[in-house]
């Protein structure tokens, strides 16, 4: 598993490009958490054409496999073992497909990925938030256990 540290000094760029943009939203809006309102929105203006691009994959993904997937289950129906392989392996070929391809699906949120660890590696680890409270938020600076679940609690804040 990659350790905190690992992540953070693989994201640094990131991180600080945030960090600069949420002490500029800090200073025009004089609120942290104003500050990281914007911030979220300057990451989802920034990622959109990766998630865009995701969306156009995953989309061709499924186009591909509703036209394929009919002639699978009928082949799937009708052979077993080895003939049932080569057929359907016959099916991908056609379609120029391999099932690796269903990876791409992923893509858009793999892709985005690295942003939402970067302002989460950034805000964790901000120290001017200790203390700072926002509407109903006490301390921007700790988990916010917003959501409890019998024994467990859940912060929200990281999801929003």
């Amino acid at each position: 598993m990659i350790s905190m540290d690992v992540l953070t000094t693989i994201l640094y760029p990131l991180i600080f490009v945030f960090r600069f943009f949420l002490e500029i939203f800090t200073t025009i809006t004089g609120s942290y958490g104003l500050a990281i309102i914007l911030l979220g929105i300057f990451v989802s203006f920034l990622s959109y054409p990766l998630s865009r691009y995701g969306q156009r994959v995953e989309s061709r993904i499924k186009d591909l496999h509703n036209e394929m997937d009919p002639r699978v289950r009928v082949v799937k129906q009708k052979y077993r073992g080895e003939k049932q392989f080569r057929e359907i392996e016959k099916i991908y070929k056609e379609f120029n497909y391999h099932p690796i391809y269903a990876v791409k699906s992923v893509a858009g949120f793999a892709l985005q990925l690295p942003f939402l660890i970067s302002c989460l590696l950034l805000l964790v680890n901000y120290p001017p938030l200790n203390g700072v409270g926002f509407l109903f938020v006490t301390d921007l600076g700790q988990p916010d256990r917003l959501l409890g679940l019998g024994n467990m609690t859940v912060n929200l804040l990281p999801v929003f």
